[in-house]
Order: structure tokens, then sequence, then C-alpha cells
């Protein structure tokens, strides 16, 4: 395929374009989808049968994924046009177009790709996420509403580690993302992954401080659910020396500041224990903490 598109280097078109950029695995569909040369594209589909504008390259991307994720929405519209471009080929990865347009905030290509009916919008990837989680991972606000509107993509869809959109977007501290997907009635904001980790914990480990106030206005979530190893919001922020989140979980009456985990150990415990000078002398000014009872 290489040789071919050297034996005829107008297929390329714009002379700017070195043939040295493409790899022995791509074809011109590859690097004007890349570029988002449009209307190279409609003469490639016209006047160069034997090439393939649906050829996946070593990374098994398609030239339909390299427009979608560099947003080209027209070139995403005319290889759409094509009967022998498939919207739902998968990369080495797993991920389809639309995995790429939504973890790169390329709304008008995910709203054209939803709309050409071929495609489940919310199908996994192999590490179990979809669009929707690749999008609110990266915190493109306008793309998780975009996919949100469409009712065939579920928001409490969790990856092979049980993270769910939200968990993704508290960990990055994404706070718009955040009150987005919790406006939605859909999503459970203390759902656990398979540590039994929540949002709050994640965000809270982090220290996304105003995720963490976000999340603990909402009525749904308990600020003291232990995951897996017993360990609280409290006690991941104070491991962590996340001050102002430690300061934030204070606040909340539900919080219970000496609380174990698994280990007998406590957010002061674990604090001192990685040297946290300023997050022990937080806990300590709260009079529900027993400095004499933590196991260290």
């Amino acid at each position: 395929m290489f040789s071919k598109i050297r034996e005829r280097p107008w297929l390329l078109g714009d002379s700017s374009l070195s043939l040295e950029h493409l790899r022995p695995s791509q074809n011109a569909f590859h690097m004007v989808g890349v570029y988002g040369l449009n209307n190279l594209v409609r003469a490639l589909l016209t006047s160069a049968e034997d090439i393939d504008p649906d050829q996946r390259d070593n990374r098994g991307k398609t030239p339909l994924i390299w427009a979608s994720e560099y947003g080209h929405t027209d070139v995403v519209k005319t290889f759409l046009s094509d009967s022998r471009v498939d919207p739902n080929r998968q990369d080495n990865e797993g991920r389809e177009p639309l995995h790429w347009a939504a973890g790169n905030g390329k709304t008008d290509v995910v709203k054209t790709l939803l709309s050409n009916g071929r495609m489940n919008p919310d199908r996994k990837d192999r590490e179990g996420r979809t669009p929707l989680i690749w999008a609110a991972r990266n915190g493109h606000t306008d793309v998780v509403k975009t996919l949100l509107s469409d009712g065939k993509v579920y928001p409490e869809r969790q990856d092979n580690y049980g993270r769910t959109p939200l968990s993704w977007t508290a960990l990055n501290g994404h706070t718009e993302v955040v009150k987005t997907l919790l406006s939605d009635g859909r999503v459970e904001p203390d759902r656990r992954d398979n540590y039994g980790r929540t949002a709050l914990s994640r965000a809270a480990q982090n220290g996304r401080t105003e995720v963490v106030k976000t999340l603990l206005s909402d009525g749904r979530v308990e600020p003291d659910r232990r995951d897996n190893y017993g360990l609280t919001a409290l006690s991941r922020a104070a491991q962590k020396g996340r001050t102002e989140v430690v300061k934030t979980l204070l606040s909340d009456g539900r919080v219970e500041p000496d609380r174990q985990d698994n280990n007998g150990r406590t957010a002061l415990s674990r604090a001192a224990q990685n040297g946290h000078t300023e997050v022990v002398k937080t806990l300590l000014s709260d009079g529900r903490v027993e400095p004499d009872t933590h196991r260290l």
C-alpha cells in the first residue's frame, strides 16, 4: 500500500505533506484524516478505489478514528457517507471513533457520530471504558452533556475496575462535570468500585477540595462510607496530606474523625505516620479526636 502512494504522490495533494509522515501500515486516507483535508478525502474516495478508506494502521486506528480524534467534523461526515467505512471499527485498545472524539472534547464530531445511527454510543473499550467515561475523565463538560442526552448512554456504566464516569471525573477534579453527572437522576453518587472506593473517596485522596464540597452537598453521599480496607474519605485525605480536604470533611457533622479502619488505624494515625504536620494539627484541633487512642 505504501508503494502505491509513492507511485502516485498527487494523492496527497498538498505539497507540504511529506510521504515520510506515513508509516508503512498507513495509506493516504490516514494522512488526510489527521490533517482534515476534506476536499482531498472526497477526491480519494472517488479516484483511488484501490486504497482502503477503512484500513487500520499498526495501532489499529482507521482514518475515521484519526479524523475524529483531531476534531475534523467535515472529514468525519465525508467518511461516514462511504459505505466502506465502519464507524464501529475498533483500534488495538478497543476504542472506536466516538471514544477518541469524546476523550478529546470534540463535541461537534461526537454529535455527528451519534447522529449517524450505526453505532453503539455506550460500547466499552478493552479497559471497560465507554465514551462517556473518557469524556468525564478528561473534563469535557459539553461532550458529557451531549452523550447524556442520548437515551442509549447509561451514566453508571462501570469499567474493568468498577469505576464510573463520576468516579473518574471526581478523581481528576473536574467540578463542572461532577455537577452535570449529579444532575442526572440515574447517577448513584455513592457507587463503590472494585476496591470499595466511592467518588468522594477518590476525590478526597487526590485533594480535589471543590469536588469534595460538591459531593458532600448531595444528600445521597455518605461521607463516612468505608472502602474494602476500612478507610474513609477522611483517612484517605489525611494519609496523603490533603489539609483543605480534611478541613472540609471535618466541617460535615456526619463525619466521625476517629473512625478506625480494618487495621485499627485512624486518620490521625495515618497522617502522623506520613509526616503531614498540618493535617495532624487540624485533626488535633477537633475535640472529637483522642490522640492517645491511635495505633501508630
